[in-house]
């Protein structure tokens, strides 16, 4: 009636130990069904009091047992108490939905006021997941071998501009700085030309050439290299070096000046080019190497022995005396004066002659190089 349990316990006569869910119960001699129950059920007051038998074991003595059950032998010596059998909880109702509005309302607040920064959030998160999708995706490198940096290497050599000569690149610097000469030299009867190139070696237009081009002339004219003509005088010979330095008229307005070097840098096998106007055709060129240093050649005109030259094996012929004899940064190392050829031709066989820049430059006034 005050809703306690109670638990139905069966013992046979030649059981010692009966079981229950939550007990353990000694019996002596009992045969039957007993109906067992706590203290309290019914209101029930003990008939019998406890056994003489001490506690152990943490057994509690039995304490409710009807006193005919006692009479009759039907006695109980020790059990344990039951445990309460507790209900189970009930299921959680979940939030209200008063709660729920209140949530929903306290996010909106919450997006309306970080707008920004939960789209940046969101925008960086996207990236992230991008990118990590693309490296996931991506096919794996591909393992090259030596052969494929060959093939991949001759291909680009093949495929790539040719790279300029040095010859090239030398006529590239010292070609505006290049004149033609051209000398009227009176004859017996007649009146002659004589060709021949020069140089520029400043911004004033002053310009070397070799003095058998224009000895004795009655007028000299010079073609620079944008085309502009112009009459010149001769301002100074030096017959010894056959050397000779002209001052033109008119210079052009974009006159572009030589770059001259010291032939002390100069050595035997080094690449150099010749420049000039070869029977008259202007800005030819013509490239060699350095056959020799301080070479000495006599003149077969005048006699003249000409000392400290630079010899070398670029092809020249009438009309490159006077002419830059150039290094392959197209530097001004010497002035074309000579061609050795032992036969009555006057042609290149093989070897030319130029007088070093330290000579020619001191008779020009040109700075010591």
């Amino acid at each position: 009636s005050n809703g306690l349990p109670i638990e139905l316990v069966a013992c046979t006569l030649n059981q010692r130990v009966c079981m229950n869910g939550s007990s353990v119960i000694r019996q002596e001699g009992w045969n039957g069904l007993n109906l067992l129950a706590m203290e309290s059920l019914w209101g029930m007051a003990p008939d019998w009091q406890e056994d003489s038998h001490r506690v152990s074991n943490g057994l509690a003595p039995w304490r409710g047992g009807l006193a005919a059950d006692r009479e009759k032998g039907y006695g109980l010596r020790y059990s344990r108490r039951f445990s309460p059998v507790h209900a189970p909880p009930p299921p959680d109702p979940g939030p209200s939905p008063a709660r729920q509005k209140a949530l929903r309302h306290r996010i909106a607040r919450f997006y309306s006021r970080f707008q920004v920064f939960v789209l940046m959030g969101a925008g960086v998160l996207i990236a992230l997941a991008g990118v990590y999708l693309y490296d996931a995706t991506r096919p794996p490198p591909q393992r090259l071998t030596q052969r494929d940096i060959d093939v991949a290497v001759e291909r680009s050599l093949a495929n790539a501009p040719a790279k300029p000569s040095f010859a090239a690149q030398a006529y590239g610097v010292v070609g505006p700085s290049v004149v033609r000469v051209e000398a009227i030299v009176p004859g017996r009867g007649r009146t002659g030309t004589s060709l021949g190139s020069g140089v520029v070696v400043d911004d004033t237009g002053t310009i070397l050439t070799a003095l058998h081009v224009v000895r004795g002339a009655a007028g000299v004219r010079v073609l620079f290299a944008d085309g502009t003509d112009s009459e010149a005088l001769i301002v100074m010979a030096q017959a010894e070096n056959d050397l000779a330095v002209l001052r033109p008229a008119v210079v052009p307005d974009d006159l572009v000046p030589a770059t001259l070097a010291s032939s002390a840098t100069l050595r035997v096998g080094d690449e150099v080019v010749a420049v000039g106007s070869p029977f008259g055709i202007p800005t030819s060129v013509s490239a060699g190497v350095v056959s020799g240093l301080g070479r000495s050649h006599r003149l077969p005109g005048t006699g003249e022995t000409l000392r400290n030259l630079i010899q070398f094996d670029a092809a020249v012929n009438p009309g490159n005396s006077g002419g830059p004899l150039v290094n392959r940064d197209g530097e001004v190392v010497g002035i074309v004066v000579a061609l050795l050829n032992p036969t009555e031709q006057d042609v290149f066989i093989g070897i030319g002659f130029a007088v070093t820049m330290e000579t020619a430059g001191g008779l020009a006034g040109a700075p010591p190089l």
